[in-house]
């Protein structure tokens, strides 16, 4: 199965939030508005936010290529610092 998911080793924070807009699973994504929106590539001026990575909704049985729609919830990873 090592292909079919995003997190293939580590051991970061696993977290959920509303979609604010449609995510893929991999993409970086951020809070804006209360909510988690997607970014194309995080820039120096995202710094100062922690930027977050989608991870697919193996809980209910989707993978990789099942985006999450608007008003989903997101299952996201909180890399750790450090090693």
């Amino acid at each position: 199965m090592a292909g079919n998911t995003i997190l293939h080793k580590g051991d970061p924070i696993r977290k959920e939030a509303d979609a604010g807009a449609a995510i893929n699973p991999g993409e970086f994504i951020l809070f804006s508005s209360g909510a988690l929106i997607p970014v194309d590539t995080p820039t120096a001026g995202d710094i100062d936010s922690p930027i977050y990575i989608a991870k697919e909704n193996d809980i209910i049985g989707d993978g990789i290529d099942d985006a999450y729609g608007t008003g989903d919830v997101v299952h996201y990873l909180v890399p750790r610092r450090g090693g």
